[in-house]
């Protein structure tokens, strides 16, 4: 099986491409430099495991439709329009049902879920169930209607009513929901394009290997296409992401801050259903971060100035 160092780089190269993937939106067409060994597009996954040095590659192959397989999990957003603060409880078929949370007044939460769980929503103070939601395919969000006239004549009541019309019509033109903030603005990060299996982009990175205590020299990474629309999400693949130093130092921090995961928001609680351990690094935990950060950056092209806490 695949190594602590592996699967260090593994999960470093995902998260740097998801956030070279969602977050990005400019295809630049000038700007990508051909595969390094001069082979014809597309290539297969099997070739592009052959010609990495990767020990491991497995990828879900996706069907013909855009719609989410069945028993799959579901992203859900509350919105509450009433002024008290509301108790969530997911029904487990039990009296009082599994406390999930809370939902503040006049506030908004979110959660995981899947079609067919309900959710019920009381009155901290009475108990009383104030609303109910089964959770259905193809709506993912849920409104806590209000019972004041100023909150239902309020500019944000009708936000949420154009939130819900616009994410409705967002999943029956593309197949796919809107889990993202709404309203958003237009997206301005670089995406690379990927056009074919097997498509290479070499990006210099002046944040070189930590191989004992500083930086090495400049780095030249490449980036291989796995995937690519409309098949497919946009991934990429990253070799040497991570000097064996490099993995050694993150899994070393990480082991002193992962703990048992809370669920929810505002502090959130410890679930009987969902249980998990994660802890987080930030670039302050360690001076040699800094520039794992800033490789990090280099690669999809995200200026690492806004990513400097302030």
């Amino acid at each position: 099986g695949p190594t602590k160092k592996t699967m260090a780089r593994f999960f470093c190269c995902v998260n740097l491409l998801l956030v070279g993937s969602l977050l990005a939106s400019r295809d630049e067409k000038d700007c990508y430099v051909d595969d390094l060994t001069s082979r014809k597009y597309p290539l297969s996954l099997d070739e592009v495991f052959k010609l990495s040095k990767a020990k491991e590659l497995r990828h879900m192959r996706s069907g013909t439709s855009p719609r989410k397989a069945p028993g799959a999990s579901m992203g859900v957003k509350f919105r509450n329009f009433r002024r008290q603060q509301l108790e969530i409880r997911w029904d487990d078929g039990s009296k009082e049902g599994t406390y999930s949370g809370v939902v503040q007044g006049l506030g908004r939460t979110a959660t995981m879920s899947y079609v067919g769980h309900r959710f019920k929503f009381l009155d901290p103070s009475t108990r009383e169930e104030v609303a109910s939601f089964t959770m259905r395919d193809g709506q993912n969000i849920y409104v806590v209607e209000p019972v004041e006239d100023d909150v239902l004549k309020s500019a944000a009541y009708a936000e949420s009513q154009r939130e819900v019309a616009f994410m409705r019509d967002y999943e029956e033109r593309t197949g796919y929901p809107w889990l993202s903030f709404y309203p958003r603005d237009p997206p301005f990060l670089n995406m690379w394009p990927a056009e074919a299996v097997g498509q290479t982009h070499v990006v210099a990175s002046t944040y070189g290997y930590n191989v004992t205590t500083g930086a090495g020299a400049p780095l030249a990474l490449r980036l291989v296409a796995l995937s690519h629309p409309p098949k497919g999400p946009r991934v990429f693949l990253i070799e040497d992401l991570l000097s064996d130093f490099e993995c050694d130092h993150i899994l070393a921090l990480g082991k002193k801050v992962v703990q048992e995961s809370r669920v929810g928001q505002n502090g959130g609680f410890k679930s009987k259903t969902r249980t998990s351990a994660n802890g987080w690094l930030r670039r302050s935990a360690a001076p040699r971060l800094g520039p794992v950060y800033k490789s990090f950056g280099d690669a999809p092209r995200i200026d690492d100035a806004p990513l400097v806490p302030s």
